[in-house]
């Protein structure tokens, strides 16, 4: 059985997670995209938050190439940044805020 389950390939995306969410937001603006412990948002506020993030990042020259640190516990908002780095174009590595400091120091 596991097998002929694992002989099957998942189709290719050929799209970015930001790009399919920017879709999403198009087709079901109110559908609830998040629901966090911090609270939720629809795929169109999701969308928005993402493109400002990503447009403020662009502006401070953040693009290809540049690692932006993301560290935030578990969130909504480590979800907005993460993808508002994407459409910076840009790459993020999470860090964990519970980590010791010199830790942190020694990441960044």
């Amino acid at each position: 059985q596991i097998s002929e389950w694992n002989a099957t390939v998942p189709k290719t995306l050929r799209a970015c997670m930001h790009e399919l969410i920017d879709e999403t937001a198009k087709r079901y603006p109110d559908r609830t995209a998040l629901q966090c412990s911090d609270g939720s948002v629809s795929y169109k506020e999701l969308a928005d938050y993402t493109s400002r993030l990503g447009s403020f990042l662009i502006f401070q020259n953040v693009g290809p190439e540049v690692l932006v640190l993301v560290c935030f516990d578990k969130s909504l908002w480590a979800v907005v940044s993460m993808l508002g780095v994407r459409k910076a174009s840009s790459a993020f590595v999470c860090i964990d805020p519970a980590q010791p400091i010199d830790r942190l120091k020694a990441i960044i």
